[in-house]
Order: C-alpha cells, then sequence, then structure tokens
C-alpha cells in the first residue's frame, strides 16, 4: 500500500458509507451514459462542418482510383464523428 494513510483504508461499514456520500445505497447513477441520448444531427454538423465535405471528398478519390484505401483517414473521420456527439453530451 502506498503511503499508508487513513484515508487509503476502507470504509469501515455501510451506514459509514451512507452518511459520507449522503445516498442511501441503493440510489440509482444520477448520470446518462454517453452516446445513449440521440444528438440532432443539425448540431452535430454545427459543430463540425467541414467533416462531410472531406468525407464526400474522399468517397471520390476512392472512386477514381480504387488502390487510394486510406483506411487511416475513414478511421479518423469516425473518430471525429463519435468525438463530437460525445462532446455536445458532455
Amino acid at each position: 500500500m502506498i503511503g499508508g494513510g487513513t484515508y487509503e483504508a476502507a470504509i469501515p461499514n455501510p451506514a459509514m458509507a451512507s452518511a459520507l456520500s449522503g445516498r442511501p445505497a441503493d440510489c440509482p447513477s444520477s448520470y446518462t451514459p454517453r452516446l445513449n441520448v440521440s444528438v440532432p444531427q443539425a448540431l452535430q454538423d454545427a459543430l463540425c462542418p467541414w467533416l462531410k465535405d472531406a468525407e464526400k471528398a474522399l468517397g471520390e478519390r476512392v472512386s477514381w482510383d480504387h488502390r487510394a484505401k486510406e483506411e487511416a483517414l475513414r478511421d479518423f473521420f469516425s473518430l471525429v464523428r463519435w468525438c463530437r456527439s460525445v462532446h455536445l453530451q458532455t
């Protein structure tokens, strides 16, 4: 155990845990998990307006040249889509 101080020990009993938290033990969580609430597309488009044009340009480049896979760029676009949704939910 690092430090070995008083605050690193387990809480001794359920009554103490309840007193410290201010909530009963069977209290449901007070937050909504991310990505369970849908974000309107208009809000997402307002956050990253360049994304749709960039994905369209990538699609045209891939259709023009079959060797242009650009998997990393597709993954990046998918990450941006996910991050903007999460950003609007936090």
